[in-house]
């Protein structure tokens, strides 16, 4: 991890987790969010982490808050 990065641990609903390396300019600490890239496919949200090598993974509608 750099200077200008965090990590994030991303729960899945298998219960599952991972950590990834984010910019710390996409992730709001107090709030614990970070910036993604949604895109919906009708029956699923994919966020887009702003990783190095971008990871997409799929997400819960209701734990989205669009901006």
């Amino acid at each position: 991890m750099f200077s200008d990065e965090l990590a994030v641990v991303v729960s899945r609903s298998n219960g599952a987790t991972e950590s990834y390396f984010v910019p710390v300019q996409d992730v709001e600490k107090d709030r614990n969010r970070v910036r993604v890239e949604i895109r919906d496919s009708g029956s699923l949200l994919w966020a887009t982490l702003p990783t190095n090598e971008p990871v997409t993974i799929p997400v819960n509608k209701s734990l989205v808050e669009m901006k």
